[in-house]
């Protein structure tokens, strides 16, 4: 998984990494991560399953949906 540049190959850790994968499941999976109100889960869970059979590649969108998603299920509305 890793580059010649500063960063590794974060569509392969995604495939191959059964724990980052994890990661990504948990957050779509858990709605004061990713309000299925304001998110289309179905679509972001059928994106991540094509990424994983190496379909298509949505690293930077998982990659972003995880961020989002950890940072909002720590310092959301709801956790006050």
């Amino acid at each position: 998984y890793y580059t010649d540049g500063s960063w590794p190959d974060f569509g392969r850790l995604l495939r191959f990494e059964p724990g980052f994968a994890k990661l990504i499941e948990d957050i779509l999976h858990d709605p004061a991560a990713i309000d299925p109100e304001n998110f289309n889960v179905g679509f972001h869970e059928s994106a991540f399953r094509r990424h994983k059979s190496g379909t298509d590649d949505f690293s930077h969108v998982m990659l972003s949906l995880l961020t989002f998603g950890s940072w909002f299920r720590r310092y959301g509305p709801n956790t006050a």
